[in-house]
């Protein structure tokens, strides 16, 4: 199977609606997360993913990056687990479905931890906190992404001004 990133009918568009808003609060949480953290975040996208196979010739995704450099390996531990983390308080979805569904997220998690002294579950423990006292910013930098598509890092900082 192979993917591209394309633009989609607006059906698919219509389809693909609570997975672009996911999407959206998942990479919020890592933005969020990261400059509470005192990081500099460059930009946070969203985009639309086409894939192709013979099997499913038109099934679409939806994919996002929040572009971040952490400091340590501690801080980059807490930044990678913010989008799942995110992602289970907006959706009620427990965290193994949400990480299995986020192969890249679940592999720099494992990079960082082996890194840090910090575990996986203290460093999700934190980022529960950190998202809770900052759920108000998650949620607006995600409506400005859901609507936008990207953020650069002086359009995230605008937003929450």
């Amino acid at each position: 199977m192979s993917a591209r990133i394309a633009t989609p009918t607006a059906e698919v568009v219509g389809l693909l609606a609570e997975h672009w808003t996911t999407a959206a609060v998942h990479e919020a949480g890592h933005a969020v997360v990261a400059l509470t953290e005192g990081q500099e975040v460059k930009r946070v996208s969203l985009w639309h993913v086409k894939h192709t196979s013979w099997l499913r010739p038109q099934e679409w995704s939806v994919s996002g990056l929040t572009e971040v450099d952490p400091q340590d390996a501690e801080t980059g531990l807490l930044v990678a687990v913010a989008g799942v983390e995110a992602e289970c308080l907006h959706t009620g979805a427990p965290v193994r479905r949400a990480r299995a569904a986020n192969p890249s997220d679940l592999r720099m998690v494992d990079d960082y931890a082996r890194r840090t002294d910090l575990t996986e579950k203290r460093a999700r423990d934190r980022v529960r906190n950190l998202l809770a006292d900052y759920w108000p910013a998650v949620e607006t930098v995600a409506g400005a992404l859901a609507v936008t598509g990207s953020l650069s890092g002086r359009d995230l900082r605008r937003v929450l001004r």
